[in-house]
């Protein structure tokens, strides 16, 4: 939008904040991300309703993300196609993935801002990161209270979904080392470094094993970001880190007890002294899953409490233990909660929510601007990260973390998007 309008200047500017809100606020308020995905469908629909002329158009949009539309949408086509075949309907759930296709409009609003403007998101991932880590800091290291207790503050996460996301935050500070927004260059690089590192000591303490197995791959992104998409770099990155994690898994204590304790609960499972440990029942829950696929692999079993019935029903064939079909009511897996509740239709809007925009980034990492390489780094950064947390616990488990990933997918995008007329007018806001 023209820098000359200040009206323009200043409905982008909220925009920006609205959006830099979304992962400020992602672990310290359960409420926020819905009411700020809301404002920003709001804004995007006053945008549509008064516009002139403006930087990207729907047609535009359309050309160049037709299949981003697709996989955002397919996850209330799935919805829908199973909740008809059961005659099961369940408002939350509907309302939880209608918010991937929502994002649509939200998106389109946000190829409208500046790309100077809309960088300013970053602010709000070190706020967000910090907040996460001195969270998890306060309960655990100087309050010396349980993991567990982490459920009770902010967003109520469990531990596991709460160190996973501070983690990513963690992390996406640190590739934001490619830009610089102040004239205070190096204060910026210290207050982004040490964001990185609080978090990273945070996660430590968190006793969370997943968190760390995103690692190799965000090395081998940031590497190839920075040596400008130079593989060789990447792949000694992504071998350096499996070494270094290795390492640190042997030489921590919290963490190698950890490692051990994972290691003792796979060898119990696999002779059968003792099912119910933390990595015995997520097998459980895992095999469990894969039958329900099986057993109707078209539509799956259905949302709502439906997989939680049917553990149930599987604790005579011994397929899951009493302790684990009374405790549990999801697999604790996105992409088998997807096959096993939606069935095949399901797998594959899962897989499109994470692998399609991840599509998009990945082209646009060669380009030779790195303002736009590392906005398409942080996209793939997000995309990997949620992916592979999904294997072990349910990152979409309540509607409140959608706006979070769709949202800045949204924004990454427009951030690396290639401006073909970047003197267009700004979209009328009167």
């Amino acid at each position: 939008m023209s820098r000359s309008n200040p009206a323009a200047n200043l409905f982008c500017g909220t925009i920006v904040l609205l959006v830099a809100l979304l992962p400020a606020l992602a672990l310290a308020t359960r409420s926020a991300s819905s009411t700020l995905f809301y404002l920003l469908l709001l804004f995007s629909l006053v945008t549509l309703a008064t516009r002139k002329t403006v930087r990207v158009s729907w047609r535009e949009m359309w050309r160049d993300y037709k299949l981003l539309i697709f996989a955002f949408s397919l996850p209330t086509l799935s919805l829908l196609a199973t909740s008809a075949w059961h005659q099961n309907w369940s408002s939350s759930d509907f309302e939880k993935v209608l918010r991937f296709a929502l994002t649509i409009p939200v998106f389109w609003l946000l190829l409208q801002v500046r790309d100077d403007l809309l960088r300013h998101v970053q602010w709000g991932l070190i706020v967000g990161a910090l907040s996460g880590a001195f969270m998890i800091i306060v309960v655990m290291k100087i309050m010396g209270l349980d993991r567990g207790y982490l459920t009770s503050i902010g967003t109520n996460y469990n531990a596991v979904s709460f160190a996973n996301v501070v983690m990513l935050a963690g992390l996406s500070t640190l590739l934001t080392l490619g830009w610089q927004l102040t004239r205070f260059k190096r204060a910026e690089q210290i207050i982004k470094i040490f964001t990185g590192l609080a978090c990273f000591y945070a996660v430590l303490i968190s006793e969370t094993r997943s968190s760390w197995m995103v690692i190799p791959i965000c090395a081998f992104i940031a590497f190839t970001t920075f040596t400008h998409f130079r593989a060789r770099w990447g792949v000694v990155a992504l071998l350096l880190a499996l070494v270094l994690l290795g390492l640190l898994a042997w030489i921590n204590p919290t963490l190698h007890e950890r490692t051990m304790v994972g290691v003792k609960d796979i060898q119990s499972f696999i002779n059968g002294s003792d099912l119910d440990t933390s990595l015995g029942i997520r097998l459980q829950l895992w095999r469990a899953a894969l039958h329900m696929f099986m057993l109707q692999p078209l539509f799956g079993v259905g949302g709502g409490g439906e997989f939680s019935l049917m553990l149930h029903k599987f604790v005579p064939l011994h397929i899951v233990t009493p302790g684990v079909a009374g405790d549990f009511g999801e697999p604790h897996d996105d992409f088998l909660s997807a096959l096993s509740c939606y069935g095949i239709l399901g797998f594959t809007a899962i897989c499109a929510i994470y692998f399609v925009p991840a599509w998009y980034f990945w082209r646009r990492r060669t380009t030779p601007d790195l303002n736009i390489r590392v906005a398409a780094s942080l996209g793939l950064m997000l995309c990997c990260c949620f992916a592979l947390f999904s294997l072990s616990e349910l990152m979409f488990r309540g509607m409140r973390t959608v706006p979070v990933y769709t949202v800045l997918i949204a924004a990454f995008l427009a951030l690396s998007h290639p401006r073909r007329n970047v003197t267009a007018a700004p979209p009328s806001v009167t």
